[in-house]
């Protein structure tokens, strides 16, 4: 975790947490972790709390997120959710490619958020200030995927 995000603990929705605690599936490649997903159940919902692929556009990231979406339909959730920030527009191409749909905006999140965990950057990927968390959600229940349609 420390390696790819900066320490262990991260703060998402105003919640500081430790992604390392939670359940995880890995993906391997000649025994070598080549992809991480954390996730947590909260009640009917499944919240992602960290994924990490080592390799872009190699289908890890993918894999990944589709054996979360089965744990938790195994547990009789409703959606898969998680939360990014307003700078990251790889994740955002890359969830929404995979079905997520966007569920809120939180303005200001992550600055409130840097007085929790004083590392957040102010400037995030390709330059862009870092100011708010967006909420991506993924339908598990085929009625309510027609019914937000």
């Amino acid at each position: 975790m420390r390696d790819h995000w900066g320490a262990e603990e991260m703060v998402a929705a105003g919640r500081l947490f430790y992604p390392a605690e939670n359940p995880a599936f890995l993906a391997e490649q000649d025994g070598q972790v080549i992809g991480v997903v954390t996730y947590e159940f909260h009640a009917d919902e499944c919240e992602i709390t960290s994924i990490n692929s080592h390799y872009a556009a190699s289908g890890i990231g993918t894999a990944l997120i589709e054996r979360v979406a089965a744990e938790a339909r195994a547990h009789g959730c409703r959606r898969v959710w998680l939360i990014t920030t307003n700078d990251n527009l790889n994740a955002l191409r890359f969830y929404q490619k995979r079905g997520f749909r966007l569920a809120a905006l939180y303005p200001g999140a992550v600055d409130e958020s840097r007085t929790i965990k004083l590392q957040i950057p102010l400037v995030g990927e390709n330059g862009i200030p870092l100011h708010d968390e967006i909420r991506l959600e993924l339908a598990l229940d085929p009625v309510e995927a027609v019914k937000d349609a």
